[in-house]
């Protein structure tokens, strides 16, 4: 059981399907709409892979008893309502954007998309509207929250701030929501909405570890880089540089917090889900791997370091000779 490997064949659909799609929009739309859409085709090599926005279904459908086919319609709507909410992302982040002339039009061919995929699915009176009025509520708090001055508000974040930092992609709990109304387990919404949750609480502080270079040029918020500040006592990016950051994250236990908030999550993901959402577990556990060979990896550097300096060059030499 794998979390891809095992949905390969119906993600081609999907993203074959999008394409086509796409290539029926006003022509000045085609060429930006397909490349935006090849950003995060998760099957090609060098795109951003957003997996759960719509492989969601897909983990879902066997246990909640809806065909495969109802599976590939969801997967395609979340897949336009993600290109949407990325768009809105992007211009936020880069408001120099130079082609947001074209991106926000694009986005509300892509919002019509979406809203047409669900309304041959769900009546005008149906809960999912609901659902995905509530889901939209959070995503504009959390992006809100997001984007006020770091540098005049950052402390140590709290729990409660990095889940509304992962609430950014709320939106993409509506495949759940239609997956449960179909498969008429209306119940299990607030089970499944609780563990994907969680889900995209650990892949916050995983994409915040990645990307924290990044974000302190930017000066984006960051899970990291909060840590950091707090252990530091400070209260800005402007008083941090790269050298600084690496030294703490070296030589504090920072990254402590890091490993026990994925291991909690994975713990609370697998009561919940037990043996009905093996998907979900089997996608979250990517990012337990990930965060305990960062530990070990971590860990195998200080005790190379305290043996000596010599040592910890030529440790470092060997590796990278590893990688190359």
């Amino acid at each position: 059981m794998h979390f891809f490997e095992d949905f390969k064949e119906d993600l081609s659909y999907v993203f074959q399907h999008c394409r086509k799609r796409i290539n029926e929009y006003p022509p000045i739309f085609q060429s930006e709409g397909i490349n935006f859409l090849d950003k995060y085709d998760v099957l090609k090599k060098e795109s951003n892979k957003n997996y759960i926005c719509y492989l969601l279904p897909f983990w879902l459908k066997d246990s909640l008893g809806i065909e495969n086919e109802i599976a590939k319609k969801i997967s395609i709507a979340n897949t336009f309502l993600m290109l949407y909410f990325l768009i809105q992302d992007d211009i936020i982040d880069q408001p120099a954007c130079k082609n947001k002339g074209t991106l926000l039009p694009l986005g509300n061919l892509f919002m019509l998309d979406f809203m047409h995929c669900y309304h041959e699915l769900f009546p005008a009176g149906s809960p999912f509207w609901t659902y995905l009025q509530e889901y939209t509520y959070i995503w504009s708090k959390s992006m809100l929250w997001e984007n006020t001055d770091v540098d005049s508000t950052q402390t140590a974040f709290t729990s409660e701030d990095l889940n509304i930092m992962a609430y950014k992609a709320a939106p993409l709990k509506v495949a759940a929501v239609a997956a449960c109304l179909l498969g008429d387990k209306k119940e299990l919404i607030k089970p499944i909405s609780d563990t994907v949750d969680l889900i995209l609480t650990s892949l916050q502080v995983v994409d915040d570890w990645i990307d924290w270079q990044e974000d302190l040029i930017s000066g984006n918020r960051n899970y990291i880089l909060s840590g950091v500040l707090s252990k530091k006592g400070i209260h800005s990016y402007s008083m941090l540089n790269e050298a600084d950051v690496k030294r703490t994250l070296f030589f504090s236990d920072v990254l402590v917090d890091l490993f026990s908030i994925i291991d909690s999550n994975h713990l609370k993901i697998s009561d919940l889900g037990k043996d009905a959402f093996p998907y979900l577990i089997s996608f979250h556990k990517s990012f337990l791997d990930y965060s305990s060979k960062l530990n070990i990896e971590l860990n195998e550097d200080r005790n190379v370091l305290v043996n000596g300096g010599l040592n910890y060059y030529m440790y470092n030499y060997h590796k990278k000779k590893e990688h190359t």
